[in-house]
């Protein structure tokens, strides 16, 4: 069974959590940016539609007023008990062009509002779709990456540990064959020798016991 753990990779999983750390920052640092866009878009939004509902409230005053003018001219022009020295010079001609020019730019006012209030509606359901994907995006940031995290850093931990431990030695290595000293010369007549010393030698022990 091996006694260690071949550990390679540690500064790749350490490079790794800080790059985690560094897109964590950077995606909240993100949405935190487009939260003050969608803000400032909203709010030159609702500055239009203001805009333009006052351009229709003061179209249709422009349009009051041009009727009364006009009104009041044709019924001084008409008007047999006012002196012809004393009515208006000129027809009406410029009172209504007057009334229709105040007609139009309410026309103008009207679309602007319609425009302004499609645009925003269209916005809102822009912002509302994002609304919802930002919130499980947050989600991430907030619990899942936190969490892979956790279980990045408590593995950096024990691998660490695992390379802090120190390796066991390297076993000594087998004595190699023994080199026995050669036989003598004329082993074989020594051996005979030898043989015939113990035989004997054999023979005089069994002589005794007799």
């Amino acid at each position: 069974m091996s006694q260690s753990v071949n550990v390679r990779s540690i500064e790749a999983l350490g490079g790794f959590r800080g790059a985690l750390l560094r897109y964590r920052a950077e995606a909240e640092e993100t949405l935190a940016g487009f939260d003050y866009f969608l803000a400032r878009q909203l709010e030159w939004f609702e500055g239009r539609l203001a805009h333009w509902q006052r351009e229709v409230r003061r179209g249709r005053e422009d349009i009051r007023a041009a009727e009364l003018t006009l009104a009041r001219f044709k019924a001084i022009s008409t008007n047999p008990e006012i002196p012809a020295h004393l009515r208006p010079v000129g027809g009406s001609d410029r009172y209504e062009t007057t009334l229709a020019r105040a007609r139009q730019r309410l026309r103008d006012a009207e679309g602007g509002r319609a425009n302004a209030m499609q645009w925003q509606r269209t916005l809102d359901l822009a912002i509302e779709s994002y609304r919802t994907q930002q919130v499980r995006f947050k989600d991430v940031l907030q619990e899942n990456l936190p969490a892979a995290l956790s279980v990045l850093e408590k593995k950096l931990a024990t691998l660490a540990g695992y390379v802090s431990v120190p390796l066991p030695s390297e076993p000594e290595r087998p004595l190699g064959p023994v080199a026995w000293p050669a036989a003598p010369a004329g082993g074989a007549a020594a051996e005979e020798g030898e043989t015939s010393e113990d035989d004997a030698s054999a023979d005089h022990a069994e002589a005794v016991r007799t």
